[in-house]
């Protein structure tokens, strides 16, 4: 009998928590995020360096050592061949 009602105890907390976790993914799936602003852009060379976009008003700022990494291998795969760039 205390069997019984111990699988019924799991069951039950088994389904609450089954329940709340698919109506919090239900609702974050529907609701509308537009009071975020994420300041973003759409460019990843705006990942790869600390700001700036390479012209003579805007250089690229490099003040770690991944931005030179990523200086390194954009260059090598020719993103910047042709191009006049400041840093």
């Amino acid at each position: 009998m205390k069997i019984k009602l111990v699988k019924k105890y799991i069951l039950l907390i088994f389904l609450i928590i089954y329940t709340v976790i698919m109506i919090t993914t239900i609702f974050a799936w529907f609701a509308e995020a537009d009071f975020i602003d994420l300041q973003t852009s759409g460019s990843s060379l705006l990942n790869y360096f600390a700001r700036g976009i390479g012209s003579v008003e805007d250089p690229f700022i490099l003040n770690h050592k991944r931005h030179v990494y990523h200086l390194a291998w954009l260059q090598n795969l020719g993103h910047f061949n042709g191009k006049k760039i400041l840093f």
